[in-house]
């Protein structure tokens, strides 16, 4: 595993431990109120995936959800 594949494991779990985190909150599973601290650390991860979502469509400059040259279907 490289190094570039690590990071992009690392982004997708912060993401995913943000949409469980929202997940919880919404189904009422857990009161935003009496787990602050779980709150709290959502939303900074939250944040970091956004800005780190931001950067990296700022350097690769490609605004499309996904790139053309991958849709390779065989036709």
């Amino acid at each position: 595993m490289n190094l570039q594949t690590a990071r992009a494991a690392l982004w997708t779990f912060v993401g995913a431990v943000v949409l469980l985190g929202i997940f919880f909150f919404a189904l009422g599973g857990v009161d935003p109120a009496e787990a602050e601290v779980m709150a709290i650390l959502i939303v900074v991860l939250g944040v970091l995936w956004l800005v780190h979502f931001w950067r990296v469509r700022q350097v690769t400059g490609d605004v499309r959800m996904q790139r053309g040259d991958r849709e390779r279907r065989g036709f």
